[in-house]
């Protein structure tokens, strides 16, 4: 399925709007990992474990979406917009990705 982030798609027509679809994706990282990234960041390290969680949950956000569309006999997701954030308590850091986007179906552009 063809997932772009314009309001367009080049060389499409689009022949019918299926409707928005939408996806939340909440992964919990361990204060314990992220203490030893904290100690890494201080010397401008990479945080792997924070990177890690954000991949994944969005690329599961991004399958969530495609079997929405897909649902909605829609063969494209157009406008995607991702947003990422993050929840912190005293044991755990909770990351949230949030993507969005229209369902349509495509032709030939005329």
């Amino acid at each position: 399925m063809l997932v772009v982030t314009t309001d367009f798609i080049p060389n499409a027509a689009i022949l019918e709007t299926k409707g928005a679809v939408c996806s939340e994706r909440v992964a919990a990282i361990n204060a314990a990992k992220d203490a030893i990234n904290w100690v890494k960041g201080l010397w401008g390290g990479q945080s792997d474990a924070y990177s890690e969680e954000y991949r994944k949950a969005r690329q599961q956000a991004l399958q969530d979406l495609q079997s929405q569309a897909a649902a909605l006999g829609a063969d494209a997701i157009m406008d995607l917009k991702l947003h990422y954030d993050q929840f912190l308590n005293s044991e755990i850091i909770m990351v949230v990705v949030t993507a969005s986007g229209t369902a349509v179906t495509t032709g030939p552009a005329q």
